[in-house]
């Protein structure tokens, strides 16, 4: 099952504290006991079922393969103080398993309700209602983090695509609520490594605190130098890609820089080209560099050249 966030991105969700503790075998063990254990609350809802599954199965793990590594030897007291610590730090997994086997629990849900006879047109329609109803009243975002629903999911419950969301006569507003919704809930690459050109980049993205722009460090692995720009899809509802790059100056006098020139650009999107919602994650992992690449490149040499 192929993940939306990269592995690199996943690594990151593991805390500090337990990567000491873990090795491959561990991780290795503990994915087995996770597939072993997703027949269980599988009847629930879908939230119910993966809450109860992670939980149980990282108990499960914690007790049959962590606990074996106290002290033996350790009265009571100390033995259960110890159990308490380890419990701790492993609970910390929650987030990293949330991410890893969303989709493959989600699959296994869906599937076991089908062979039961509990999804059908009918409770599909209810799903959709209720998804919908929740868009309008609570928004894109929270409704996505919600109920965890990534792109994948999305695709499923909604399977003609982005045309079955009300409103739809606004798309391009409705792409970049998805885009920021996917963003934020980790489904699109935060950080990523980027070949255009025979030439290796390093993305690295943020929002801008202020206007709530898609701010862009660029490195280039070969000069070692970075650039910064704003580049967000669909901003303010049209359809299309500005993108900024704002030129500062050092002022010998006051110290500091000031900023010398604005420099933007705009590309025209065509909307019709996201027809699902796994349509956009794959055009902002792979489109949408390129596209910022070959409108700021030519600058950038001018930047190393010295013409500013």
């Amino acid at each position: 099952m192929k993940i939306i966030i990269t592995e690199e991105q996943l690594h990151n969700l593991i805390p500090p504290s337990v990567k000491r503790r873990m090795t491959e075998r561990d991780f290795d063990i503990l994915d087995d006991v996770i597939h072993n254990n997703k027949r269980y609350y599988v009847a629930q809802d879908f939230n119910r079922y993966l809450e109860g599954n992670l939980r149980d199965s990282l108990n499960e793990f914690i007790r049959e393969y962590k606990l074996e590594e106290i002290n033996q030897d350790l009265d009571n007291v100390d033995w259960d103080n110890e159990e308490y610590i380890i419990f701790k730090i492993f609970w910390q997994l929650i987030p990293f398993l949330k991410k890893k086997y969303h989709d493959l629990l989600y699959d296994y849900h869906m599937e076991y309700h089908g062979r039961s006879g509990n999804i059908n047109e009918s409770s599909i329609n209810r799903t959709k209602q209720m998804i919908l109803d929740s868009f309008d009243e609570i928004d894109y975002i929270k409704t996505i983090k919600k109920f965890n629903l990534t792109p994948k999911a999305l695709d499923k419950i909604f399977p003609q695509g982005i045309s079955e969301l009300r409103d739809i006569d606004d798309k391009c507003s409705i792409i970049e609520d998805l885009i920021k919704s996917f963003f934020r809930s980790g489904y699109l690459k935060g950080k990523s490594l980027f070949e255009y050109n025979g030439k290796s980049y390093e993305f690295l993205f943020g929002n801008d605190v202020h206007t709530g722009a898609l701010m862009v460090d660029i490195f280039d692995l070969d000069y070692k130098d970075t650039i910064t720009v704003y580049a967000t899809p669909f901003y303010e509802g049209y359809c299309g890609l500005p993108i900024s790059v704002d030129v500062y100056i050092q002022d010998e006098v006051l110290g500091g820089t000031e900023p010398e020139e604005y420099i933007d650009y705009y590309i025209d999107l065509n909307e019709k080209n996201f027809k699902t919602f796994s349509d956009i994650t794959n055009w902002f992992n792979n489109d949408y560099p390129k596209i910022i690449l070959k409108k700021i490149n030519p600058l950038w040499d001018k930047f190393r050249n010295g013409e500013f």
